[in-house]
Order: C-alpha cells, then sequence, then structure tokens
C-alpha cells in the first residue's frame, strides 16, 4: 500500500472512529481526523492530525465552510465520515464537500434511506421474513393521542427514527429512551417528537448480536456476527465474533443487502429473545463499536473498506472467523465500579479475578491497552479523572456560590429579560408566559442549555400550569447557544447550575440574578403536586418582582 494515501476521517469517536484510524494507519495510511467534540482518541499514536473546526451541533454551515477550507488547504485522497452525524452532514452538503474530495461510505439516497429512517428498515425487515417488534410509528403529538397502546406492556421502547438531523442549522443527535410508565412516555414524546417520529416498540428481553459485513452493489463481500456478552443501555463493553452463519439470520439478510444495494460496512442489529429467535431492531450504516472485533476476528473491516472503496481492488470473501473476545476496560470498568458505590463489593472484586485470568487467554484482546495505543489509554483515563474532577468542582462551586447578592440586581435600563432553567420545558417556560401576562413592561423569553429545540412540555407541566391561568400547550423549547446574549439585558435563573452554566457561557455576572434567594428546583420527572408547587413558587416570586 502507497504510503502516501491520506485519508481524513470526520466525527472521530473513542470506538469505530479510533479502529478506522488504527487499521488504516498500520496499513501505511497517514490519518487526519475531524472532531465534533474533544474525544481521548485524537491522542491514538495512529492519529496523525486532528482538527476541531467547530461543533456542527451549534452551526452547520459554519462546519462545513471551515472543513471547506481545510479540505482546499490539504489533499486527501478520501474523506470517510464515521458517524451517523457526520453521515448526514456529508449527504446535505454533498456537492460542496464531494467538489473538494472523494467522500467514501456515502450511500444513494435510496439505500441511505435504510439507515436513517429505522422504520423504513422494519418494512423491507418484513418483506424478508425477519421477525420485528411490535411497534407503532407515532409522527406528531396527535398520532399519540389517538394511537391504542393496550397491547404493550412496560416497559417500551420510544426510539427516534433518526439518530442525527439537521435541524435550523444544527446537528441533533437522538437517542433510545426506556419508558417505564404511562408518563414517562409521554413526557418523551412531548419532548420530542416535533423534531423527529419516535417509533414505540415492544421491549424485547434477551442479548444482542449483530450482523457486521461489507457490501459492493448489494453484494456482501465478508462478514461476521458479535454477540454482546456485557452491555447497558444499548452501550456493549465486551464482545465475541462468531461465525455469520451461527444464527438463521444470514439468508434473509443478504436479500435485504441485496435490495437496498448497499456499498460499504454496516450492521444490522438483532435481540435474542426468550425463544432464541432473532428479532430484528435496527441498521447501522456506518462503522459501528465492534469494528476492532471484526479485526482480531480475521476480517479487517476498515482495511477492505479501503481496498474496494478507495483502491476500488475486488475483495474476497473469507468465511473463516476467529472465535476471539474483544472488551473496552475503560466503560467495562466504569460500568462495574457501579458495583462499589452500591456495596456490591463481592461482585466487584467477582468480575476483577476474572478479569485477570481471562487477560492470558491467546483470544482475549483489550481495545484500550496501554501497550498497544498508550497515547489514547492514558488519554482516556486522564479524561476521565478530568470528568470527575469538574464534577466535584462545580458542585462545590454551587455549595459555596451567595445567592442573595444576585437577588439584588437593579431592573433600572431593563428591557428584555429572559427565564433560564436547564430544558426549558417546565420552569422558564411557566415563569415566561406568567410574567408576560403580569407585566408589559418588559420584553420577555425563555431558554434552556439543551442544543436541541422545538421540545414541547411535559403533560403534568400544561395540567399545573392551567391552574395559574397559563397556557402551555403551544411553548416549543429554545436553546441559549441559539441566541446573542449580548441582546438580554437581564437573565434570570431558577438554581445555582443554570447560573453556572451561564458563567461558562460567557454571561456577566451583572447581567444574571436569581429568581429566589432558595433555588427552585426541576420538577421534571416529578408528580402533579410537585409541578403545582414549583408554579406556586415562581408565582410569587415574579409578583414580588414584577408585579
Amino acid at each position: 500500500m502507497n504510503d502516501k494515501h491520506r485519508i481524513l476521517l470526520v466525527g472521530l469517536t473513542n470506538k469505530a472512529g479510533l479502529a478506522v484510524a488504527r487499521n488504516l494507519s498500520k496499513s501505511g495510511c497517514i490519518v487526519d481526523v475531524v472532531l465534533f467534540t474533544d474525544v481521548a482518541a485524537r491522542h491514538s499514536r495512529f492519529v496523525n492530525k486532528s482538527y476541531h473546526l467547530g461543533n456542527p451541533a451549534y452551526n452547520v454551515d459554519l462546519f462545513v465552510i471551515r472543513l471547506s477550507e481545510l479540505l482546499r488547504n490539504c489533499f486527501y485522497d478520501a474523506l470517510l465520515p464515521v458517524t451517523d452525524g457526520a453521515l448526514e452532514i456529508c449527504r446535505n452538503y454533498k456537492k460542496t464537500i464531494s467538489s473538494l474530495v472523494k467522500i467514501v461510505g456515502l450511500n444513494a439516497d435510496s439505500a441511505y434511506l435504510y439507515s436513517k429512517d429505522k422504520s423504513a428498515l422494519l418494512d423491507i425487515g418484513i418483506r424478508n421474513g425477519l421477525t420485528i417488534p411490535k411497534g407503532i410509528l407515532i409522527r406528531n403529538f396527535e398520532d399519540f393521542n389517538k394511537c391504542n397502546l393496550d397491547a404493550f406492556e412496560f416497559p417500551v421502547i420510544a426510539k427516534p427514527v433518526s439518530s442525527a438531523l439537521i435541524i435550523n442549522n444544527k446537528l441533533i443527535g437522538f437517542s433510545v429512551r426506556i419508558c417505564h410508565n404511562i408518563n414517562e412516555l409521554t413526557d418523551f414524546i412531548r419532548e420530542t417528537v416535533n423534531c423527529v417520529p419516535i417509533l414505540i416498540q415492544e421491549y424485547i428481553e434477551g442479548y444482542g448480536i449483530g450482523y457486521n459485513f461489507i457490501s459492493r452493489d448489494g453484494i456482501v463481500l465478508n462478514a461476521y456476527i458479535h454477540r454482546r456478552l456485557i452491555e447497558d443501555k444499548g452501550v456493549s463493553t465486551l464482545r465475541e465474533s462468531l461465525p455469520s452463519t451461527t444464527y438463521s439470520i444470514e439468508n434473509d439478510v443478504i436479500k435485504i443487502v441485496k435490495e437496498i444495494n448497499w456499498n460499504g460496512v454496516g450492521m444490522l442489529e438483532f435481540k435474542i429473545d426468550s425463544n432464541n429467535q432473532p428479532v430484528l431492531m435496527e441498521f447501522n450504516g456506518r462503522f459501528f463499536g465492534s469494528a476492532e472485533l471484526s479485526v482480531k476476528a480475521g476480517i479487517n473491516l476498515p482495511l477492505l473498506f479501503f481496498d474496494s472503496f478507495v483502491l476500488d481492488k475486488t475483495i474476497e470473501r473469507n468465511i473463516i472467523v476467529r472465535n476471539v473476545v474483544v472488551r473496552f476496560l475503560h466503560d467495562e470498568f466504569m460500568l462495574k465500579a457501579q458495583g462499589l458505590f452500591k456495596l456490591r463489593i463481592k461482585d466487584f472484586i467477582s468480575w476483577l479475578v476474572d478479569l485477570l485470568l481471562s487477560v492470558f487467554s491467546k483470544n482475549h484482546y483489550i481495545e484500550d491497552s496501554i501497550i498497544e495505543d498508550p497515547g489514547f489509554s492514558i488519554a482516556l483515563w486522564r479524561y476521565e479523572i478530568k470528568r470527575w474532577c469538574k464534577g466535584f468542582n462545580t458542585s462545590l462551586r454551587a455549595k459555596l456560590l451567595k445567592i442573595n447578592p444576585l437577588t439584588k440586581c437593579s431592573l433600572k435600563n431593563v428591557n428584555r429579560v429572559c427565564f433560564v432553567c436547564y430544558g426549558n420545558i417546565c420552569r422558564s417556560p411557566f415563569a415566561f408566559e406568567y410574567a408576560k401576562n403580569l407585566n408589559n413592561n418588559y420584553t420577555f423569553d425563555s431558554l434552556g442549555f439543551i442544543e436541541m429545540e422545538n421540545r414541547m412540555s411535559p403533560a403534568f407541566a400544561l395540567l399545573a400550569a392551567k391552574e395559574f391561568n397559563v397556557d402551555l400547550t403551544s411553548h416549543q423549547s429554545k436553546s441559549i447557544y441559539s441566541i446573542d446574549t449580548n441582546e438580554v439585558d437581564l437573565f434570570v435563573v431558577m438554581d445555582r447550575m443554570n447560573y453556572l452554566k451561564l458563567r461558562h457561557h460567557g454571561v456577566p455576572e451583572s447581567k444574571i440574578r436569581f429568581l429566589s434567594n432558595k433555588e427552585i428546583k426541576d420538577p421534571y420527572g416529578g408528580t402533579l403536586d410537585d409541578y403545582l408547587m414549583t408554579y406556586n413558587k415562581i408565582k410569587v416570586e415574579i409578583d414580588n418582582i414584577f408585579g
């Protein structure tokens, strides 16, 4: 392989993205990466240069402008998006980016649909003989009000049909939620459905597997299965490789891949239910967290992808799959360490002993091994310690923060007043609507710190607000990152954390005051009485300040 091949990875991650960078670099490529957020993987010895061009969660247009400048100044043989967000950007700005570099891993819209839209995948799964979870597609809140949930038992899975979308020039990520009762489900639907349709699915007990493959023109070239041995909230920390024929899914998967004419890597995710039957869950049309497992199993998907889609080589199928186990030690340790804090010391020690014994096995590998990649491993734990220290420091600052002086800010020369809470769906929208009805001498607004906008208020918020003659039914959340804070004369916050976030965002102390000399806690997830008590406190304070 020519050592002058230069590859740019967009959207580096600590698992999938790093696996690609490692194996291309080992094969002689020069691998540069573009970060969305700072990750430990950029410190890997296999990464040549890393670029932070701004977070597209705040401004996609600006990110693409900076990416275009980079591509004009630096030559790359290919650009590979390695996350759902990166794929969405490359798809929406394909004309601009492809004029500067060859984009690999970007399928035609007709094929990309099945990776982007989880509901479309389930339809094609049914046509090809696969079992899918029982579910309902919710496109708006009216759909939810009309749907019949009697066929479901809680918990249920609430799954946005897309993992990443560009909305109002912001790259928004969506995650799956396990809802344990109707109130949790209603709140999640209200908060999310304005941005993306939601699949409500039955919860499937069992363990997860993935059919991982690389295909060209719809023909599967190589494949293997990974089985999740340890997972938490959909994230696997310990996985083993199995032949692609281990479960009775291969023929059906091959038909699906051919029907959608997929090009590149992909992973069809299944749950093995209590009857030992595979149930189709979703399709990931990009490199996945178990990419490093493919290398250890003898099917080097990053290298095969490079050979096929960058060098246009013909690759032959390898049916021999080594049975190996790969673990991501950092994540597994953090998961198991919870046992220490819950006084399950015996379980933690048992896991630790098993870990020490397993590392001497020939078929056992650690992804974040300090021997193979010391820069990444050290950075991973350094970031973790930094996160702990930051959390402790923030907590300490919050306790030491004096609230009283910040409740005595003068309203002289104040015109625009903005109420702030964390999500902008409970406290601040009520404060905004109540103050607006009370006093028209000011311009009121409300904001939150969650980047995803257009979220609706929870059901209990609507009911509680109604008791104070406040209507929140049409409220849609806004993010503080979408405005120029210099245009606001006064920010009114509910708690210490709101204050600290505003200060971190660059808002001067002189423009912030607390609504009360006592924190007004977030009622989110609480009972109707919690909301009523919270809104009464907000009403009393606003009456005192603006009445």
